[in-house]
């Protein structure tokens, strides 16, 4: 691989043109390949102020600061050259271009999804932001820094296989494929990129096997002996919560007095999902009626807690998902349920049961609305899900 020739040139020289002012511009060039790049030092001389055979300033009041700072560019421009040199075993002028052309702003793809991942804390669920992090770290891993003009489909594939070398699944490769594609579209978004390589890369998630409760499963929780231990009764009301409503953990760890409004038609909840920023309002009236009338039981919930929250926090005292995820799994583990509940249950779960049952109590687009899916695509697994609706239709067919 050739290195970079470097020149120090003068405008006027290379245009044949002087700006109206009597100035012209010194500039850096730099050759490679047949290619050449010109940076602008945005030094403005006049023509006697500059020596050509020397490639210098001279007759000017500043000239030794003027030159050093040309100098120090072009050993700038040659440290760059030589890191990548040495760590790539080639380098572009564009990528040249780009060190160069930053300015201010962060250099690099690395430094752009490190600042971005930043302003995303606090916007991002806690888990959300993790799952972003750890996609970093795998860059990281992959290539450090990574270059804006590195960013070609051919990068994205080799990070891709990279992910399934390690020995990662398919759905967490496409966790972080979709994570970084995430932030190659806010790169080009800032103008850093015209485009973004990811759309002719393909990873497709794997369809799983959602766990859900089945009806008679989730009556063993509703009727779960909590006397014995102080932590279960607000355990189990979260997870019951989110069974009855499909929330999702980030947005029931949030909710406050405040979000609340006790109406004599029922109690409604007012929230925005964290997640999606869509606005949720619900009548809980509406949802999974009490066996003895009067309140529904999410309803139930809600007042139970009321009466014991702590002042101005949230009503639900669980934020830590896997302090949470392991005392749920205790509790399963002590009630008749299949074995991969025991094993299995986890924060999503009392999402996915209300999916699965409301899907063959409701309409589909109903479901959509209440579960804030972008897509009727994402419903429609849980209406592949309720197995009980499936058999009520065969129940229905006229074989005759």
């Amino acid at each position: 691989m050739q290195a970079i020739r470097y020149a120090v040139v003068y405008d006027k020289d290379k245009r044949g043109e002087l700006r109206q002012d009597g100035t012209a511009v010194v500039l850096i060039r730099a050759y490679l390949n047949g290619r050449t790049y010109y940076h602008n030092t945005g030094i403005l001389i006049t023509p006697a102020q500059w020596h050509k055979k020397y490639q210098r300033i001279v007759h000017h009041p500043n000239q030794f600061a003027l030159n050093k700072t040309i100098a120090d560019l072009v050993s700038r421009m040659e440290r760059f050259e030589h890191e990548v040199m040495h760590r790539d075993g080639q380098v572009s002028l564009e990528r040249l271009r780009e060190y160069m052309q930053t300015g201010s702003r962060s250099e690099t793809f690395t430094d752009f999804f490190r600042e971005q991942l930043e302003k995303e804390r606090g916007r991002l669920a806690p888990s959300s932001h993790l799952d972003q992090a750890n996609t970093f770290r795998k860059l990281q891993e992959f290539r450090d820094p990574a270059y804006f003009s590195d960013l070609k489909p051919s990068f994205v594939q080799e990070f891709v296989q990279g992910l399934y070398n390690a020995g990662l699944v398919q759905n967490t490769v496409h966790k972080h494929f979709k994570n970084l594609r995430k932030y190659i579209n806010l790169a080009v978004r800032h103008n850093r990129l015209s485009a973004n390589p990811c759309n002719q890369v393909k990873v497709r998630p794997a369809q799983t096997d959602k766990l859900f409760l089945t009806e008679h499963e989730l009556g063993l929780f509703e009727r779960f002996d909590t006397s014995k231990k102080d932590h279960h009764p607000a355990l189990l009301d979260f997870f019951l919560f989110s069974c009855y409503t499909g929330l999702r953990f980030s947005d029931i760890s949030k909710i406050k007095d405040d979000h609340i409004l006790e109406t004599p038609d029922g109690i409604e909840l007012f929230l925005t999902a964290q997640k999606t920023k869509k606005p949720y309002r619900q009548n809980l009236r509406k949802l999974f009626p009490h066996p003895d009338g009067g309140s529904s039981r999410p309803e139930r919930i809600i007042q139970r807690r009321l009466r014991s929250f702590y002042i101005d926090g949230p009503i639900f005292h669980y934020t830590c998902r896997n302090a949470y995820v392991k005392q749920l799994k205790k509790i399963a583990r002590q009630l008749p349920v299949r074995k991969r509940v025991q094993d299995e249950i986890a924060s999503h779960t009392g999402r996915h049961t209300f999916g699965a049952i409301m899907a063959g109590k409701i309409d589909v687009h109903i479901l959509k609305e209440l579960m804030q899916h972008s897509n009727l695509r994402e419903t429609m697994i849980y209406v592949h899900m309720n197995r009980g609706m499936i058999n009520r239709a065969l129940d229905g067919v006229d074989w005759d």
